[in-house]
C-alpha cells in the first residue's frame, strides 16, 4: 500500500475538494485534519477559534496530524496553517508521507473564498480588504509550504472544471511513477 498522500497550502486552494477527487479516482481513502478536529472536539473550526483561541486549535492540528499520518493509503488535506507550527513540518519530514503543496494565487483563492464566512481568518473581512488579507497571509506562508512540501501541484492553467483530472494525472505521474505503484 502506497504511502500517505498530506496536502498542504493556503486554506481556499482546494486541499479537500481535490483530495477527495484523487481519493475517489484512485481507490484511496480521504481524510480532512480539520473535520478530525471537530469530530474530536465536539464544535466546529470557528469554535475552537473563538473559544479556545488559536494555539488551543494548533495543538489539536498537532496531535491529529501525527496520529494521521501513521496511517497508508490515504490523501490527507491539512489545514492552511499546518506549516506555521514548525512542530508539524518536523513530524511530516520524520514521517513516510509525500507532502504535497498546492500552488494557487491569491486571485484563485479569493475568488473561492469571496463569499465564505466561515474561515476564522478571514472571517471579520469582506470585499478588498479579504483580498488584502489573503496575500499578506498567503506571503506570509508560502515559504512554510515550500519548506514543508516535497512536491507542489501548481493549479495555474487550469480550470475548475480540469483541475480534478490534472491533479489524478499528476498524482500518478509524480509520486506514484517515481515511488512505485500505489498498492
Amino acid at each position: 500500500m502506497h504511502k500517505t498522500i498530506v496536502l498542504v497550502g493556503f486554506m481556499g486552494c482546494g486541499k479537500t475538494h481535490l483530495g477527495q477527487y484523487a481519493a475517489k479516482a484512485l481507490g484511496m481513502e480521504f481524510a480532512d485534519t480539520d473535520s478530525l478536529i471537530e469530530r474530536e472536539a465536539g464544535m466546529s473550526i470557528s469554535q475552537i477559534f473563538a473559544e479556545q483561541g488559536e494555539a488551543a486549535f494548533r495543538k489539536w492540528e498537532t496531535e491529529v496530524l501525527r496520529r494521521s499520518c501513521q496511517e497508508r493509503g490515504k490523501i490527507l488535506a491539512t489545514g492552511g496553517g499546518v506549516v506555521k507550527n514548525p512542530q508539524n513540518v518536523e513530524l511530516l519530514h520524520a514521517m513516510d508521507v509525500s507532502v504535497v503543496w498546492l500552488v494557487a494565487d491569491a486571485g484563485r483563492i479569493y475568488g473561492r473564498l469571496r463569499q465564505d464566512n466561515t474561515r476564522p481568518l478571514l472571517a471579520d473581512t469582506s470585499g478588498e480588504a479579504k483580498r488584502r488579507r489573503i496575500e499578506t497571509l498567503l506571503a506570509e506562508r508560502e515559504e512554510l509550504y515550500k519548506r514543508a512540501a516535497q512536491y507542489a501541484f501548481i493549479e495555474e492553467g487550469f480550470s475548475e472544471e480540469q483541475m480534478g483530472d490534472a491533479f489524478v494525472q499528476w498524482l500518478e505521474r509524480e509520486i506514484f511513477e517515481k515511488d512505485g505503484k500505489k498498492s
